[in-house]
């Protein structure tokens, strides 16, 4: 017998597991028919698990537990059931930063996460815009977490972000 599961996903690198299963018949093989729905948004993917319109959805990790927080909308619970993929998070920046970056010679070596803050606060005085895919993602947490965990350069500050409501 074969279990059909409506599973939505972001096309995303990590989503690459899920469809590789349908179409080399991994998933059949475990007796599920996976109908793959794609989606082109995290809170699209929550909206749609949240509402019963799917069955499972791929998500990024903290999305159940905020979930469960309440700091969404007011769905019943996710539970969180396989982790997709680990890390390949990057800080990625503009080429004007980029370029006065490598003027004043820093070697993107980050493995010191103290002086990359130096360098950049060097090569880019004054505010500092950070895009993160959602609130409730590791990449949100990562640079919540570089930002507060690492000293301050002189005149930096952070302002913590807050999810829209």
């Amino acid at each position: 017998m074969t279990d059909r599961l409506r599973l939505g996903y972001v096309p995303l690198t990590d989503a690459a597991t899920l469809i590789i299963a349908r179409e080399l018949g991994f998933a059949a093989e475990e007796g599920l028919d996976l109908d793959l729905v794609r989606v082109g948004s995290w809170s699209q993917s929550r909206d749609l698990l949240g509402t019963g319109a799917i069955d499972a959805a791929h998500m990024l990790v903290p999305m159940p537990i905020a979930q469960s927080l309440g700091l969404g909308p007011a769905y019943p619970d996710f539970d969180l059931l396989m982790i997709l993929s680990q890390g390949g998070q990057a800080i990625a920046m503009s080429k004007a930063i980029e370029d006065r970056l490598r003027d004043q010679g820093h070697p993107f070596d980050f493995r010191d996460p103290v002086a990359a803050r130096t360098a950049l606060d060097r090569a880019h005085p004054g505010p500092l815009r950070v895009g993160v895919p959602f609130p409730f993602s590791t990449q949100a947490e990562l640079v919540r977490h570089w930002l507060r965990d690492t000293p301050w350069p002189p005149g930096w500050r952070c302002i913590p972000s807050r999810p829209r409501r």
